[in-house]
């Protein structure tokens, strides 16, 4: 995959690599953490959740790790986000998001089958993902897709 962000048909494209995530690619990263504990977690300092996922799409963004960020949507009104990592013979999404007004139009599939078609030309035998419980709508999308609940963990935050 190559070119710039997918196209108003929902097409996935790879974003190319930038020193700076657009606006609309930035909202996706942070819509991506909705659940996450870092935004939810009322005693970390205002403004954290969104550092974290701003430089998490800026590393991917990059390329230095090898990541790829894909989208749909037009550059610069990009309407699905996911970041995948190879670490093979592991593939890991990082971030995915859906705009909320592009939901139920089948952009979520989309997106995991270009992330499971770029996983195999690296030559992963393994795709991984890892999401809150809470994020049912999360969860559901992967176990639609086939994902299996490999492990569960819980993680604390722990406050002196």
């Amino acid at each position: 995959m190559s070119g710039p962000a997918a196209t108003a048909d929902g097409a996935v494209k790879q974003v190319p690599p930038s020193p700076e995530p657009g606006p609309a690619l930035a909202a996706l990263a942070r819509r991506s953490g909705v659940w996450s504990r870092f935004r939810l977690d009322p005693r970390l300092p205002a403004g954290s959740f969104e550092r974290l996922y701003d430089t998490w799409l800026r590393q991917d963004l990059h390329a230095d790790n090898g990541a790829v960020v894909l989208a749909t949507g037009e550059a610069g009104h990009e309407t699905g986000l996911l970041t995948l990592t190879p670490n093979l013979p592991v593939a890991s999404i990082g971030l995915l998001a859906v705009a909320e007004t592009a939901q139920r139009r089948g952009l979520g599939r989309q997106l995991l089958a270009a992330a499971e078609a770029q996983a195999r030309r690296w030559g992963a035998d393994t795709l991984r993902v890892v999401t809150q419980r809470a994020n049912r709508p999360a969860c559901a999308l992967y176990q639609q897709y086939g994902f299996e609940l490999r492990r569960e963990q819980l993680v604390y935050h722990w406050w002196r």
